[in-house]
């Protein structure tokens, strides 16, 4: 199960992968958490640093998904 380490800052591998296992596209989480696709998109590309918060927000939603299979 994909889960980022709490000790250290998400990366934008971290949040693709999240994402994809999350079902999500760029549209869709950036309305889960508030923000426009374009902003989850420059912290995909490395344009912006991740915000913690949203680390550890992510966390506990893959807690919660169910596991999907291909």
């Amino acid at each position: 199960q994909l889960e980022i380490a709490a000790a250290r800052a998400m990366t934008p591998a971290d949040l693709r992968a999240a994402r994809a296992r999350l079902g999500f596209t760029q549209r869709a989480l950036g309305e889960a958490l508030g923000v426009s696709r374009v902003t989850i998109a420059r912290w995909e590309t490395g344009v912006h640093p991740i915000p913690r918060a949203v680390g550890l927000l992510l966390n506990r939603m893959l807690k919660d998904a169910p596991l999907r299979r291909p």
